[in-house]
Formats: structure tokens, C-alpha cells, sequence
């Protein structure tokens, strides 16, 4: 993989929130802002994403998008990890996986709440 885990959680989740900040990147990767910063760093260095100057009730903050390359390697490493997972031993049912995946959707929906609600 092109990427460590913690890399693609965090491109997964920049390429969903396009123009987040670190701060509300933390939260939602489950990251202090240190790492968080860490991770943005080795993802900026590989090209991945591009970070850059903004305000937020009138405070300096830095924001993220990921780029074309950055976009690619996600999508291919999403579609490894699915075509790995399609070929566990069926442990759920398909009712099981498709309860599952609400879950998983609800519970980002939540985290998604909680940062803009603490920000």
C-alpha cells in the first residue's frame, strides 16, 4: 500500500470534506493535533494533498484538499481493501453487512455533527 493506514483514514476523510481544517481533521480521524499534523505533513511531502491559508471567525487556519494523485491513490486503495474484504470467509450475513455499513455512515454522520457543533 502506498499508504499507512492512518494516512488513508485521513485522505478517505479529506476527500469527503473538501477544505477541512487540521483541527476539525483531528476530531474526525480520532487524532491529537500533533499527529494530525504529522500525518498531514508525510501526506503533503508524497503529494497527496495540498494545504493552504484561511480564516474562520476571523483567526488564521490551515485547511487541506487533496489532489488528483491524492484522489487516486484513495479510490485504488479503497477498491483493495473491498476486493481483500470480499474475499474474507463470510463471517455476517449480508443483512449483517448492510446493518453494518448504516452503522459505520451513522456513526461519521455523528462525528461529522460534533465537530461543527465544537468548532
Amino acid at each position: 500500500m502506498p499508504v499507512t493506514p492512518d494516512e488513508f483514514y485521513a485522505l478517505d476523510v479529506i476527500m469527503l470534506n473538501d477544505n477541512i481544517c487540521q483541527r476539525e481533521l483531528a476530531k474526525l480521524i480520532l487524532k491529537d493535533r500533533p499527529n494530525t499534523g504529522r500525518i498531514l505533513d508525510s501526506l503533503e511531502e508524497k503529494g497527496y494533498i495540498e494545504r493552504f491559508a484561511d480564516t474562520k471567525n476571523n483567526r488564521l487556519v490551515r485547511r487541506m484538499r487533496i489532489t488528483e494523485e491524492g484522489r487516486r491513490v484513495t479510490e485504488e486503495t479503497s477498491s483493495k481493501l473491498r476486493d481483500y474484504i470480499s474475499k474474507l470467509p463470510k463471517i455476517f450475513s449480508d443483512e449483517d453487512k448492510d446493518l453494518l455499513k448504516k452503522l459505520i455512515v451513522k456513526f461519521r454522520q455523528s462525528l461529522e455533527q460534533e465537530v461543527e457543533m465544537k468548532i
